[in-house]
């Protein structure tokens, strides 16, 4: 009976690690020659690639046979946020738990915010919005998802590295699409890095052909693109999202602007006095694939003024909705406006950065897509200087208005068209 069962016992642990050689065998024949672990003694490997190249995908199954190797045991996980790291690095199609088989997995304690192998080994989850919580734990392994994303990377690569004590050979995995950003400069030249580089037509067998004509199409040949689909690093002063000679002008007849899109975007100002900034109000149109701001009427106003004044320009040029981003009392906002003319004002809230939703409004400029009715001098100023400071005034309105007229459906959506996937 004891000698049937340790047949048994034998027979489940021969199963379980064919079922594992078999998951690592898949990755190892399908893995592209970039995507394959350094050789060497290295400490760090820097994946820095376009979106879709298969980072994330690396990044798990690098993780996963350091970890099965059973050399590593204690693992940190890192990304913007704890909900980034569970829903992509941990959860997604791509992460830890969808490149293990069933025998090797490990469990997610989610209160806990770890991971526990079968073997004992440990990930835990950090994110980059909570650094400090890095001053206590020591690991030998982390994996870091987005670094250039961080609003402050340099910290938090900082405190991490204090972090990796643990072991004869800590490792680091860093995978991000780029930025400008000191860290990422320092990084890429690290005699102890191993650097790969990629684009998103890297891994073209294993993404939609319609989809890789779309970021073709609508981002080839601009810095959004060469950024998020080559994976390029762009300069400091090439990540500047617009110059000089990205305006250009061409004033709108009466009987052009009929076949037009219009809609009227308003940037409010949380007060009104002397001091205060500008409520942005702007008026944008589109016909088919080319985008025109034909009004800038930004200036200091209370609340009733900018509401009239954008009520007569929807009525003057026949607008389909006036946009107001309201992140400042936004219900009360609405309801005033709503008693004040029976129009259709839209509300919209902003989720990402001013600048990440800029880019693909400076792509349209970069493809030669918009065109001014005059020149608008303060809200080109704003716009040379995006790079440095987004104004929360002009040229947020004007942002929201292309933005809106860029959706293909009725709802403004918070990512632009290139923003939405990862």
């Amino acid at each position: 009976m004891i000698d049937n069962f340790d047949q048994i016992l034998t027979e489940l642990k021969f199963c379980r690690k064919r079922s594992i050689l078999a998951k690592t065998a898949a990755w190892e024949a399908t893995a592209r020659p970039e995507q394959r672990m350094p050789e060497g003694d290295w400490f760090g490997w820097f994946i820095m690639a376009g979106r879709g190249f298969g980072k994330t995908r690396t990044g798990a199954e690098t993780v996963k046979q350091l970890v099965l190797s059973g050399k590593y045991k204690r693992i940190c996980l890192l990304g913007e946020t704890y909900d980034q790291v569970r829903s992509i690095m941990v959860n997604g199609e791509s992460g830890l738990m969808a490149v293990h088989s069933k025998d090797d997995r490990p469990k997610f304690k989610s209160s806990r915010r770890e991971l526990i192998w079968p073997n004992g080994a440990i990930a835990t989850c950090h994110s980059a919005e909570n650094c400090e919580a890095l001053r206590g734990p020591q690991f030998d392994l982390a994996w870091i998802d987005e670094l250039a994303k961080f609003d402050d990377a340099e910290e938090v690569w900082n405190q991490l590295m204090f972090c990796l004590r643990l072991g004869t050979a800590p490792k680091v995995i860093i995978t991000t699409t780029p930025r400008p950003r000191k860290i990422i400069m320092e990084l890429m030249n690290r005699e102890n890095i191993h650097l790969t580089r990629g684009s998103t037509f890297d891994n073209a067998s294993h993404l939609p052909p319609r989809f890789l004509e779309m970021i073709q199409s609508e981002y080839g040949n601009t810095n959004l693109g060469r950024q998020e689909i080559e994976g390029e690093l762009l300069s400091f002063d090439t990540a500047a999202l617009w110059n000089h000679a990205s305006f250009k002008y061409e004033k709108l007849t009466a009987a052009a602007l009929k076949k037009h899109r219009v809609v009227i975007a308003i940037d409010p100002a949380t007060t009104s006095g002397c001091n205060s900034n500008e409520t942005g109000l702007v008026v944008a149109s589109r016909c088919g694939d080319k985008y025109f701001i034909l009004e800038d009427f930004s200036e200091i106003m209370q609340p009733e003024v900018w509401a009239q004044k954008a009520y007569e320009l929807y009525k003057k040029y026949n607008a389909e909705e006036i946009i107001v981003e309201n992140n400042q009392g936004g219900e009360i906002l609405m309801a005033m406006l709503h008693s004040f003319a029976k129009a259709p004002w839209k509300n919209v809230r902003a989720k990402e950065s001013k600048y990440k939703r800029a880019q693909p409004i400076a792509s349209l400029y970069q493809q030669d897509k918009v065109r001014h009715a005059k020149k608008f001098e303060i809200l080109e100023e704003q716009l040379l200087k995006a790079h440095v400071k987004f104004a929360d005034d002009r040229m947020d309105a004007m942002v929201w208005a292309l933005f809106s007229l860029m959706q293909k459906t009725e709802e403004i959506q918070e990512n632009g068209p290139l923003l939405a996937w990862g």
